[in-house]
């Protein structure tokens, strides 16, 4: 969404859903995927930071990425890009374990299904 939305904006190109459950505040009047009539489509982005296990300097990074996500003004600039920050419950690391899982299962099925690989 953040690619595109500039130029959705502009009108150079037209969007005819956004692939998410809400429709998003940067371009409201675009339909969701499910108002689309295409009810089983949905392709979230989201960006993470991994490391290995017990990094000391992790749970300063965490303080301030939890901060940097509650600021109005980061908030702000990242829904004039079409982003969403995440809520404080959809920070922790035991979100997204359960996140990472869900879209390795649901994208290895649709690899699986297309009769494909990530080699091809």
């Amino acid at each position: 969404m953040i690619t595109v939305t500039p130029q959705v904006s502009a009108g150079t190109i037209k969007a005819f859903v956004v692939a998410s459950p809400r429709r998003s505040k940067v371009l409201p009047g675009t339909a969701t995927s499910e108002e689309g009539g295409l009810k089983a489509y949905q392709a979230d982005a989201w960006t993470a930071l991994f490391s290995p296990k017990g990094l000391p300097i992790m749970a300063k990074v965490h303080a301030a990425y939890a901060k940097a996500m509650a600021d109005p003004d980061t908030i702000g600039r990242l829904e004039k890009l079409g982003a969403v920050a995440p809520a404080p419950d959809q920070q922790s690391r035991v979100y997204l374990k359960s996140l990472v899982a869900g879209d390795v299962d649901r994208w290895t099925k649709v690899i699986t299904d297309a009769k494909s690989s990530i080699a091809d």
